[in-house]
C-alpha cells in the first residue's frame, strides 16, 4: 500500500470517528504494511482483519474496538498502545512489545480461518505492567512473555500456555486459569486470590509469596517443598500427597510413626491422614499445609513454626509442644464422617502462641494451663 493512499485512508478515518461529513470507516484488511512508522495513530474501530504490521513502531497508538482478527504485529513496538474491546481472536503478537498497554475486555481467543483454529501467538511478547482486565485470553500462547506487574483482573486464561512465562507481582484476583500449561512459570508475588486454578499442574511453577486465597485448587497439583527432609522420606511423604490429591488412586498413605525432623521445611504439602504418632519434629516449619485427621498422638514438637496449617480432626492426645508458634491455623473439628473432632487432650504447651488460631469446639480436656 503506497503511503499517500494510507494517508488518505487514515484522514477519512479520522474524519468517520469525528462523524464529519466525508468520513469512512478504515479498512486495511490484508493489506502489508511491514515496518510502518506511525507512533500514536488513531486506528480505533478500523477494520484490519488479516493486515500484516511486522516490526511496526506504533507507541501509544489506539486500536480501540478494532477488528484486528488474524492480523501480524510481530516484533512490533507497542508500549502503551490501547487495544481496549479489540476483536484480536487469532491474533499475532509474537516477541511484540506491549510494556504498559491497555487490553482491556480484547477478545484475544483462537481465531478460525476456514477449518484451522489459530490460537492468538503472544509467545515472547513483553507485556510488563500491562492492564488486561476482562481479556478473554482462553487457549492463547503466551510461551516466555513477561507480564511481570501486569493486571490480568477476571482475565479468561483458560487452556492458554504460560509455560516459563513471568507473571511476577502480576494481578490475577478472579481470573480463570483452568487446564492453563504453568510449567515454569513465575507467579512469585501474584495475587491469585479468588482465581480458578482447577486441573493446573503447578508442581514446576514458582509461587513464592503468592496470595493463593479462596482460590479455586480442585485437582490442583501443588509445588512441594520439603527442606532438610531426608531423600527417602521425601519419597514416602510426596507419594502421601499424591495419595490425598487423587482420592487414593495414585501414592500410598504415608506410615512414618517414630521418625524423627530436625530443621526441614514442609511448605504446601497435603498430610491429611498420615500416620505419623511418635514422631519428633525440632525447629521445622510448617506452611500452607494439610494435616487434617492425621494421627500424630504423642509427637513431640520443639521451637517448630505452623503458619496457615490446617489441623482439623487430627489426634493430638499427648503431644508435647515446647516454644512453638502458630499463625492463622486451624483446629476445628471436621464435619461429621469426614474424620474425628479436634483432640488436644493431655496436650503439654509450654510458650506457645495461637495467634489467629482457630479452636472453636477443640477437646481440650486434661490440658495444662
Amino acid at each position: 500500500m503506497k503511503a499517500i493512499e494510507l494517508k488518505e485512508l487514515l484522514d477519512k478515518h479520522r474524519r468517520y470517528l469525528a462523524r464529519q461529513q466525508g468520513g469512512v470507516r478504515g479498512d486495511l484488511r490484508m493489506k502489508v504494511l511491514t515496518g510502518l512508522m506511525a507512533p500514536g495513530v488513531n486506528l480505533s474501530e478500523i477494520t484490519m482483519s488479516g493486515t500484516v504490521l511486522d516490526d511496526a513502531t506504533l507507541t501509544r497508538a489506539n486500536f480501540g474496538s478494532a477488528d484486528m482478527f488474524g492480523a501480524s504485529l510481530a516484533r512490533a513496538i507497542l508500549r502503551e498502545a490501547n487495544f481496549r474491546r479489540a476483536d484480536m481472536r487469532g491474533i499475532n503478537l509474537r516477541a511484540a512489545d506491549l510494556t504498559r498497554a491497555i487490553l482491556d475486555e480484547a477478545d484475544m481467543r483462537p481465531g478460525t480461518l476456514q477449518t484451522h483454529a489459530k490460537a492468538t501467538d503472544l509467545a515472547g511478547a513483553r507485556m510488563q505492567a500491562a492492564s488486561l482486565v476482562g481479556a478473554n485470553l482462553q487457549g492463547a500462547d503466551l510461551t516466555k512473555s513477561n507480564l511481570k506487574g501486569a493486571n490480568l483482573t477476571n482475565a479468561d486464561l483458560q487452556s492458554a500456555d504460560l509455560t516459563i512465562a513471568i507473571l511476577n507481582g502480576a494481578s490475577l484476583k478472579g481470573t480463570k486459569l483452568s487446564g492453563a500449561r504453568v510449567v515454569g512459570t513465575d507467579f512469585s508475588n501474584a495475587d491469585l486470590s479468588g482465581a480458578d486454578l482447577r486441573r493446573c499442574d503447578l508442581s514446576g511453577a514458582k509461587l513464592d509469596g503468592a496470595n493463593l486465597a479462596n482460590a479455586d485448587m480442585r485437582d490442583v497439583v501443588m509445588p512441594l517443598e520439603l527442606a532438610g527432609v531426608k531423600p527417602e522420606l521425601q519419597s514416602v511423604l510426596k507419594d502421601h500427597h499424591q495419595w490425598v490429591l487423587s482420592g487414593g488412586k495414585a501414592g500410598a498413605q504415608a506410615s512414618l510413626s517414630g521418625q524423627s525432623f530436625e530443621g526441614a521445611r514442609f511448605e504446601r504439602i497435603n498430610l491429611s491422614y498420615a500416620k505419623l504418632s511418635d514422631c519428633a519434629f525440632t525447629a521445622c516449619a510448617f506452611r500452607d499445609s494439610f494435616l487434617l485427621a492425621a494421627q500424630l498422638k504423642g509427637c513431640k514438637f520443639a521451637e517448630c513454626r505452623f503458619e496457615k496449617v490446617k489441623l482439623s480432626g487430627a489426634t493430638l492426645e499427648s503431644v508435647a509442644l515446647s516454644a512453638c508458634e502458630f499463625r492463622e491455623s486451624d483446629f476445628a473439628p471436621l464435619p461429621l464422617g469426614k474424620g474425628s473432632n479436634g483432640e488436644m487432650r493431655s496436650l503439654a504447651c509450654t510458650y506457645k502462641d495461637l495467634t489467629k488460631d482457630n479452636l472453636k469446639f477443640v477437646d481440650c480436656i486434661g490440658t495444662p494451663p
